[in-house]
């Protein structure tokens, strides 16, 4: 769980088409605001009685939406003050539903053993890289080095999703591991899961249009990719969110408005209605 005596920074990437701040990410800020002096948060678009919500909890900053989240997430980096005495840098973005932010510290914060890049989750497609919905920087030596300061530098406002991703999602991690800096996304699945995500994706190709099929046989057979090495390379917050939601607490929000791979929440749906935290602000969409 989170401790006062470690000097932590938050920053957080917000974005909502309709400048809303839904119930549960207000609820998460509240939470680290118990062990941190420090919570940037900067939206693309926030309604002004979201942002007298939130003043009193973080320091709010309202940007043109341009950049996407690693953007948000270097202007918060500039205002975060007193950086050298900074231990533990966290960043996440607006993506995903906190359910329990006590469960999700806890379990995140005990896997972190040395200095280094973690994250909750990894993928392994186009490249090895960290997910950047909630990723962290730890060690006082790491924030001050002169890695860490030209990573951020590098970094400019890009308005292609699929040039960010390339750019600055997988192109974090890689920069990080090219210059010898230790790399660990915290969350696992065992073997079970690992069978369960295989059928999952299997289940979901069988339901995709025929183009879509020869598309992604062309891939796996350029890739040589196996079918157990196939878990490495599928979104684990897509696949396993179940299991992701049983270790952490989150799920992200676009499975459950989306489900852009058609799994069957029709029990997980029911799981998340049932919390004390009512979700009356995200509308699920079920997939049989």
């Amino acid at each position: 769980m989170l401790n006062r005596k470690d000097n932590m920074a938050f920053i957080i990437a917000h974005y909502h088409e309709e400048g809303k701040l839904p119930k549960h990410l207000l609820k998460h800020v509240k939470y680290i605001k118990k062990f941190s002096d420090q919570i940037i948060f900067v939206s693309t678009k926030l309604s002004p009685i979201y942002i007298k919500q939130l003043k009193p909890h973080a320091t709010v900053i309202v940007r043109p939406n341009r950049g996407y989240d690693f953007y948000s997430y270097k202007i918060g980096l500039n205002v975060i003050q007193n950086i050298e005495d900074i231990d533990h840098l966290i960043f996440f973005n607006s993506s995903f539903l906190t359910i329990d932010p006590f469960k999700l510290y806890k379990q995140y914060l005990s896997r972190i053993a040395e200095d280094g890049l973690y994250g909750i989750s990894s993928c392994s497609a186009p490249q090895y890289h960290i997910q950047s919905y909630f990723f962290s920087i730890a060690g006082k030596e790491l924030i001050q080095s002169k890695v860490f300061f030209d990573w951020w530098e590098r970094l400019k406002a890009i308005n292609n999703r699929s040039a960010v991703i390339q750019k600055y999602e997988v192109g974090m991690t890689q920069w990080f591991l090219r210059n010898k800096i230790f790399v660990k996304s915290v969350y696992k699945p065992n073997i079970i899961w690992s069978f369960i995500m295989v059928y999952r994706f299997i289940r979901f190709t069988i339901l995709m249009p025929q183009p879509f099929l020869e598309k992604l046989k062309r891939y796996f057979q350029h890739k040589k990719i196996s079918a157990f090495s196939l878990t490495k390379t599928l979104n684990l917050t897509h696949f396993l969110y179940d299991d992701l939601c049983k270790a952490f607490s989150i799920v992200k929000i676009d499975l459950l408005t989306k489900n852009p791979t058609k799994q069957n929440l029709k029990h997980f749906i029911r799981y998340l209605s049932q919390k004390n935290n009512k979700i009356t602000d995200i509308k699920f969409k079920k997939r049989k």
